[in-house]
């Protein structure tokens, strides 16, 4: 299953996907990046489930149990630094928009929506609807 995981990481389809989600929220190139840089991605997951503080000089690193999958020693780690998560169990992994759309069951647009408004980062198209919402 980790094989998998890696061997979907490097499919070049996964990326197409990705792309082809990105393009048809009609986001603008760039703001999904620089909405990823501004989330912390320790304070979206930790709104979900409890995460405990991996004591490291190097990283700042936090782990819990997967909530993917049963397991009864703690795999989940999220990295700060890296704005990632991976369980080394079950080989769930990615950014603070994927963790969404697994756990939460979002689909892709409202999970970047969540996103921009707890870092109060909203696109220019989102900026004209609400002046026209208040005239």
């Amino acid at each position: 299953t980790q094989m998998e995981t890696k061997q979907r990481f490097f499919d070049t389809s996964y990326w197409l996907e990705y792309k082809r989600r990105r393009i048809n929220v009609g986001l603008p190139w760039g703001y999904i990046d620089e909405l990823l840089v501004r989330v912390d991605i320790v304070s979206v997951i930790s709104s979900y489930i409890p995460l405990k503080k991996k004591f490291r000089s190097h990283a700042d690193e936090w782990y819990c149990c997967c909530p993917f999958h049963n397991e009864k020693t703690p795999s989940f780690t999220v990295t700060r630094t890296k704005q990632l998560y991976h369980c080394f169990g079950c080989g769930a992994g990615g950014r603070a928009i994927d963790f969404l759309m697994e756990y939460a069951r979002m689909d892709y647009y409202p999970a970047v929506m969540l996103l921009a408004r707890r870092a109060h980062f909203y696109p220019k198209q989102w900026k004209a609807r609400e002046r026209k919402r208040r005239k």
